[in-house]
């Protein structure tokens, strides 16, 4: 389309301003181009959703975390979840990955859930700064995030590269982000340049598992 071309032309100028090597720029220039052409395809696995796919959500609450999300249309489901239901080649879905009005009321309730339907221990941690809660299970005696939770304002905005966050779809009343705007947000991960560190590439921590959900 001619805004993808348009994003695409711009985004070569952004290029040209960030200090990169050569090899960096090749890469930057080359990441662009399957952004380019994926983005603008359609993916052709479409898995129901289960939220006891996540290894740390047992079936019978996932049965309830689904009926619970029914009730709330306006929480998005992102992250790996998602990506399991779209894609053929996937990684191990360890959580729940919400973007909600008010993270901590939503912490609350996933946790009373959990209360009634699972004798699995089970603890909020929160980072009031970040705008982040995440609902955590004891498993093999290690606390472990089941569900990871954060501020829906925080999920919309633009990118560096490409634009503006895609909508989701709704899947039986459950918002699903789409394959495409996680493909936007594993580009601006694995893409960003970072002036303060003078860094091309993902932040360290997040460097496997963003470059291989993007190659995927």
């Amino acid at each position: 389309s001619r805004e993808i071309t348009f994003l695409y032309t711009k985004n070569l100028f952004i290029n040209k301003k960030m200090k990169l090597t050569k090899s960096e720029q090749e890469l930057y220039k080359a990441g662009l181009e399957l952004v380019k052409i994926a983005s603008t395809a359609r993916t052709l696995v479409r898995r129901p959703f289960k939220a006891s796919k996540a290894v740390t959500i047992p079936l019978a609450v996932g049965k309830e975390i689904e009926k619970w999300l029914k009730t709330h249309p306006e929480h998005v489901v992102y992250g790996s979840l998602p990506m399991r239901g779209q894609m053929f080649k996937y990684r191990e879905t360890r959580d729940i990955d919400l973007a909600v009005r008010n993270p901590r009321q939503a912490a609350l309730e996933i946790k009373t859930i959990f209360q009634r339907h699972s004798k699995l221990p089970v603890r909020i941690i929160s980072s009031p700064g970040k705008r982040r809660y995440a609902v955590q299970v004891k498993l093999k005696g290690e606390w472990v995030d089941a569900v990871d939770i954060h501020q829906i304002g925080m999920f919309y905005g633009d990118y560096d590269v490409y634009g503006s966050t895609l909508p989701p779809y709704d899947e039986e009343g459950i918002k699903i982000q789409k394959l495409a705007d996680q493909l936007l947000r594993k580009a601006n991960s694995v893409m960003a340049y970072d002036p303060k560190e003078k860094r091309f590439g993902p932040k360290p921590e997040r460097a496997v598992k963003d470059i291989v959900d993007f190659v995927n």
